[in-house]
């Protein structure tokens, strides 16, 4: 089985979980043609994704909340016309409900790189073979996941 986890931040990524391994694609080392490549090539036998539903953070600048839902819409599009043309099942899950269901709920107190780091921590223990990064880490949990809700 294959399952997909993204973390649609611009310095996040797209992990394609299968029962033997890994794949792990950093957005900040593709472009967005490498992306719907890399998901279109997998869409057939995928099966299930899940991309991380996302909104605007308090203290976010303008240019970055558009180009974070810039990134969203994109990665969005991409997962509807692989839905269209190979039936790609998908869904959007909230951090809470993901972050919940894999133990990474951190407490308010938390900077922004202590839950990061975290968050690292978790993936890094249910995958000791990675070597876990902070850009991966968040698409790693996300498809494990995926995986856990939609296994039959």
């Amino acid at each position: 089985m294959i399952y997909i986890g993204i973390d649609p931040g611009a310095k996040g990524a797209l992990v394609v979980l299968t029962d033997r391994s890994a794949i792990t694609y950093k957005f900040s080392d593709k472009t967005e043609y490498d992306i719907c490549e890399v998901l279109f090539s997998i869409a057939s036998d995928c099966h299930f994704a899940m991309i991380e539903k996302v909104h605007s953070m308090p203290k976010q600048g303008v240019a970055s909340t558009f180009k974070f839902g810039q990134n969203y819409g994109t990665l969005r599009g991409f997962l509807i016309a692989a839905a269209l043309i190979y039936d790609l099942r998908w869904d959007d899950v909230t951090p809470m409900k993901w972050q919940t269901a894999m133990g990474c709920i951190t407490p308010p107190a938390y900077t922004g790189t202590q839950k990061k780091n975290h968050h690292k921590s978790k993936a890094q223990q249910l995958f000791p073979q990675i070597k876990i990064t902070h850009a991966i880490a968040d698409a790693l949990l996300i498809a494990e996941y995926c995986r856990r809700t939609n296994e039959f």
